[in-house]
């Protein structure tokens, strides 16, 4: 859909026409205390963008890696986990569907489980440095786009009390 929305706003820009534009959609936050009451169209073109780019990333990751996702998130499905796990170079990978019907996981009731196994996790990478094994890095990409353009291509949204 923000495809769509996008190229309607590319089209209506073209014949320089602002009132039928779609800016943002409304969003209902799961925690609204700290997220956006409204996700700018703009700002989710570039997300799709960075999420492609670093689907095309993962396969040069040899690091180990730690792959966390609610089973019944209402924000993104949780067959990406599994397709991010299966695109990580690394053999020394984990996935882990968590019993959670919200996208904030680490946020809510029973997250001892999770952090407990995060906390595995880290633990049993240290252990491997311990050991004198080099740990392993993930391999740059390219030179990271950090122009303005990129980095502020959304208008803020200013939240007052």
């Amino acid at each position: 859909m923000v495809p769509a929305m996008n190229w309607w706003n590319d089209l209506l820009d073209k014949f320089n026409i602002n009132k039928a534009q779609i800016e943002y959609v409304e969003s209902n936050a799961e925690n609204p205390h700290i997220n956006y009451r409204h996700i700018y169209v703009s700002g989710l073109v570039q997300l799709d963008k960075f999420m492609k780019k670093a689907m095309r990333a993962l396969p040069q990751l040899q690091a180990p890696a730690l792959v966390m996702h609610g089973s019944n998130d209402p924000t993104v499905d949780p067959r990406a986990a599994d397709r991010i796990y299966r695109a990580i170079g690394s053999d020394d990978k984990e996935l882990e569907l968590v019993t959670a019907d919200r996208h904030v996981i680490v946020n809510g009731k029973e997250c001892d489980h999770l952090y407990r196994h995060i906390g595995d996790f880290v633990g049993a990478c240290c252990l491997q440095v311990e050991k004198g094994l080099e740990p392993p890095i993930a391999v740059p990409v390219g030179k990271p786009d950090t122009s303005a353009a990129q980095i502020a291509s959304a208008p803020r949204e200013r939240v007052t009390s």
